[in-house]
């Protein structure tokens, strides 16, 4: 039994996917629904023998057959990715058929939401086995594939998987929901809502300032307290499901901020600036008889769309545009998520905009140290009148 614990305790845990960023490190706030399943008390699942007893049609099943996989080729099956590397070795393997009834899985929550036409799922777990004296706890994140469900990845989302992990799930069903008796928490929600929606970087931020009392208050017992009962799974539980309204920071895959050379200005329609710009966003703004001054680019990808924002010039006036690359042609864009950010680019100087970048503060520092775009916005337009040097005029 010693050996399945340490075998067990080597093999399940998550891991923090980071960005091969080209650029900056820059997130910004997606407003999603997310369903926030909770059980009252954790789901017990026992493991199964066969591999033909799981439904992977529910988190339920795949969590069993992550807890039951007595072979290679079942582990690897886990998996939406199947070049992903499986740490589990035949050692694990010969421990997991020798597990008994009282080594088994918790399901506890689910944070269940669509991104990028995407349907994942962060799920945080506890193993519970017979001789180790305290609980294994973890988050997985899946994802729903054609009805069935498979372990994934989503990089950079350390934040949300701590706040998942290391917070009671009454807390987060206070903080989520907008509701709460406690007037500790009523205080954190006023702090972190934006729009009438919590923001998870703020609520990050908040939990980042808390001390022994506020994290024993409202950590999950098991973290502050060694005597917490964990062995309280039953497979009857039921499960109570909140449909919520969240700021969830994503990472931009690529963002790159440019000036443009001193060439690119006084700028017309005409065959020589035709042929230059012919496959570039630049060419949507050459008008034949107004010229124009290009400022500066930032180039987005999100790894949906690619975005162009443009600060130029034009009749004396600063201006700028976010145009879309679509089929290889270009389209000037509207409500995307970076509209507020081309607001500040528009009137403050981009040397001050990358200062910003390049010395992050906490006021608007991101889930993963880098940027939140969102944030900025809010520090530049709280902070106004200090920041009025920096204005481009």
């Amino acid at each position: 039994m010693k050996k399945l614990i340490i075998i067990f305790l080597l093999s399940f845990h998550y891991v923090a996917h980071s960005q091969n960023n080209n650029g900056y490190v820059v997130e910004y706030n997606l407003p999603i629904t997310v369903e926030f399943e909770v059980y009252d008390t954790p789901l017990r699942i026992n493991k199964v023998e066969s591999q033909s007893q799981i439904d992977y049609s529910s988190i339920k099943g795949l969590l069993q057959s992550y807890l039951s996989a007595n072979n290679i080729n079942w582990a690897k099956s886990e998996y939406i990715n199947k070049e992903e590397k499986i740490t589990r070795d035949n050692e694990h393997f010969v421990a997991v058929k020798k597990s008994t009834i009282n080594d088994y899985i918790q399901l506890e929550s689910a944070y269940i939401f669509t991104y990028q036409n995407r349907q994942l799922a962060f799920v945080k777990y506890s193993f519970v086995f017979e001789k180790l004296p305290f609980p294994w706890t973890s988050l997985m994140i899946l994802e729903n594939k054609d009805n069935r469900w498979y372990i994934s990845k989503l990089i950079n989302q350390n934040q949300i998987l701590l706040l998942l992990g290391n917070l009671s799930n009454s807390f987060l069903i206070d903080c989520f929901t907008g509701k709460s008796k406690d007037a500790e928490i009523t205080k954190i929600i006023s702090d972190t809502v934006i729009n009438n929606k919590i923001s998870i970087g703020r609520l990050g931020l908040q939990i980042n300032k808390f001390d022994d009392r506020l994290k024993k208050k409202f950590y999950d017992s098991r973290i502050t307290d060694d005597k917490a009962d964990f062995r309280n799974g039953t497979i009857n539980s039921e499960m109570k499901r909140y449909d919520v309204n969240i700021l969830h920071p994503f990472l931009i895959e690529q963002f790159t901020i440019a000036d443009y050379d001193k060439s690119e200005q006084n700028l017309t329609k005409n065959e020589i600036t035709v042929n230059k710009y012919q496959k570039s966003p630049e060419a949507i703004l050459l008008n034949p008889e107004v010229p124009i001054d290009l400022i500066s680019k930032i180039s987005i990808n999100d790894n949906i769309k690619k975005y162009t924002l443009i600060k130029y010039r034009k009749g004396g006036e600063i201006q700028s545009i976010i145009i879309e690359e679509v089929n290889s042609n270009y389209q000037i864009a509207h409500g995307t998520p970076f509209d507020n950010f081309a607001q500040i680019i528009t009137r403050y100087k981009t040397s001050f905009i990358k200062n910003l970048f390049d010395n992050v503060k906490d006021d608007y520092k991101g889930s993963d140290g880098g940027t939140n775009i969102d944030e900025l916005f809010f520090y530049i337009n709280k902070n106004e009148v200090v920041l009025a040097k920096y204005l481009d005029k």
